[in-house]
Parts: C-alpha cells; structure tokens; sequence
C-alpha cells in the first residue's frame, strides 16, 4: 500500500499526527530514552522526523551536539524547520538509500513498520550507525490490536520476535525491548478508531478544547508507564 504522505500531513487538520495524545505520550518516553542513550555531544538523526517534535524534545536536553531529520514529505520538513530551526533535514526516503553520514543516535518512531520495504529500511538504518551508537526504533506492537487506522495507513504490527528477527542480519542486537500503551491508551486508540475520531483530516471545529482534552489524555497515559512489563502495550 502506497501512502502519499504529503497529502496526509497537509490534511492534519487537528494536528493529530504531531500534538495528539498518541504522539505525545510516545515523545515523552522517548525523551527519557534520549536521556539515557544520547552521548553529551553527539549527534542523533531522527529517520521519519515529521514535523520535528522529536528534535525539538532532542533540542531542549541540550545534550546533542549535531540535530539531522530527514523525511519523505517536504510538506512535514516545512514544519519541521520552524519548530526546530537548529537542526538540519534532508527530503530522503530510507528504504532506498542510506546517507553519507554516521550518527551516535538514530531515532525511528512509527516509521519502520510504515515504510515499503522495512528490510532495505533496516539494513540502511544499521549502516547509517556509528560503532558503538544506538538505534531506537518504536513500532506498533501485536497483530490483535489491528484497526481500521491501521488499514488506512498500511501499518505492519509487530511482536518481540517479529522485529528481532528484521534487525538480526544486520547485527542489530537488542539492548532494552518493552512495550508501552496498555491498559488506558489501548482503550483511548479503539474508541478513536471505532470514532473515526482520529481520522488525519477529522475536522477540528473547537481546537481550544481538543488542546485541553489532548493534555488530560497525555498526562492519564503516563499510568501506562507502570506496566510496561505486562507486554500488552500497543507500542513496541
């Protein structure tokens, strides 16, 4: 299934894809991930950047000492420069063709199990990797949890086993694996997905009140952090 990605962001008409209570709970776990695999005065590439709000949490550590996003929608990376104007960011697609530079940290949030060919993904994500550096990949976890949000958008779920198997032949090997989103947000994404709430491209007729109820949702969700053990979370 083929996405134009362009179009999508461009119809993110209520910010669901950047301010939404999914992507900003995902930030903040990643930010603590950051903390803790981010080398002080290294350089982190966040592969699928979007509209950078993951560089501009990598930005406000004030760890890094070199910011690069790179996407395959200019509409996103329009919005990307001016949320994070410190970083720089390249129109590339991962699945075909690596860049020239090797980075301590590579960030891929919900793009691997997004893009074509997720193998060539991979094996590029791997070379693009400094020895010794880290690569966080955050993917949608377990097949049972399919919706029609997964339909529209051609998301490949995957489990523990499944993912360790893509980044194995590329002598990625697993330093931490856990799964997060499980019991509130699992809940909150099948009410979106039988809603058609979280629809990019939904109207937004009262944006004041979906910032307010985008926030609530955010901080509930941190309760999700107490089970990450359970291996229910929707997130991998």
């Amino acid at each position: 299934m083929s996405v134009d990605w362009d179009e999508v962001w461009k119809r993110d008409l209520g910010n669901v894809l950047s301010l939404g209570p999914s992507t900003r709970s995902r930030q903040r776990v990643m930010r603590t991930l950051l903390r803790r695999y981010g080398r002080a005065g290294g350089s982190l590439l966040d592969v699928g950047c979007g509209t950078g709000a993951l560089l501009r949490e990598a930005e406000s550590l004030g760890r890094f000492g070199a910011l690069k996003g790179v996407d395959v929608s200019e509409a996103a990376l329009g919005e990307a420069r001016v949320n994070c104007p410190t970083a720089r960011y390249e129109l590339t697609d991962v699945c075909t063709t690596p860049l020239a530079e090797r980075f301590d940290l590579i960030t891929c949030m919900m793009t691997l199990d997004l893009v074509e060919d997720e193998r060539a993904a991979a094996a590029h994500l791997a070379e693009m990797l400094l020895e010794g550096g880290h690569l966080i990949v955050v993917v949608q976890h377990l097949g049972r949890y399919r919706t029609e949000l997964d339909d529209r958008y051609g998301v490949r779920r995957h489990d523990l086993g499944s993912l360790t198997a893509l980044c194995a032949p590329f002598d990625l090997e697993p330093v931490r694996v856990f799964s997060w989103g499980w019991p509130l947000y699992a809940l909150y994404y099948r009410a979106m997905s039988d809603s058609g709430a979280g629809m990019v491209g939904m109207p937004s007729r009262r944006p004041r009140l979906l910032r307010i109820a985008s926030s609530l949702l955010t901080a509930a969700f941190a309760v999700d952090d107490l089970f990450t053990w359970s291996g229910r979370g929707r997130v991998l």
